[in-house]
């Protein structure tokens, strides 16, 4: 059972951060990968597509057509096959873990897609197909200062659900630094 409170809370938290800064603050961009990180540790079901449109404004998913996936040469065939959401990874593996590091193809419309930090997004970094500020690597950011982030944001809007719900998931932290809603 999928853990569907962590994924709301992550999903409303990338959304405010996104309506309250400006678009060339690329802090988001971290600010995103570190919620992912904290989702990754609990049950949750795949949920970037709720939120693609920000992912890809933020430059923290790059998207692009199928062709231009690295491997097309080898692996066209089975690209041009796929009908369904899939990640790119168990085509080959059969192994879940690190699932996304390859990519994942959404078929409508077909488009294959990598996270910043990713195996697929390095490689095509190192192609030189990411350029500038989409080819920087993702900072090492604190969970504290995206709860901060989201706190004073949340205080701005008179609206403290988003922090007391990640003191409810995050109480030690949130009592360290005194975040309690």
């Amino acid at each position: 059972m999928s853990d569907h409170w962590v994924e709301d809370l992550v999903e409303q938290s990338i959304c405010l951060l996104d309506s309250r800064h400006p678009a060339d603050d690329r802090r988001v961009r971290d600010w995103i990968g570190v919620l992912y990180r904290v989702q990754g540790q609990y049950d949750c079901s795949f949920t970037h597509l709720r939120v693609m449109d920000v992912l890809l404004r933020r430059g923290f998913t790059f998207r692009f057509p199928p062709v231009e996936h690295p491997d097309y040469g080898e692996r066209g065939e089975t690209l041009d096959a796929l009908t369904e959401f899939t990640a790119l990874r168990d085509l080959e593996e059969g192994d879940d873990s690190g699932w996304l590091e390859d990519g994942y193809f959404d078929p409508d419309p077909p488009f294959v897609y990598c996270d910043a930090g990713s195996a697929l997004w390095q490689r095509m970094v190192r192609l030189g197909r990411l350029t500038g500020p989409d080819a920087a690597p993702l900072h090492e950011v604190p969970l504290i200062d995206v709860l901060r982030a989201i706190a004073a944001t949340g205080e701005e809007l008179g609206d403290r659900t988003l922090i007391a719900d990640w003191c409810e998931l995050e109480p030690d932290l949130c009592d360290l630094y005194d975040l309690g809603a």
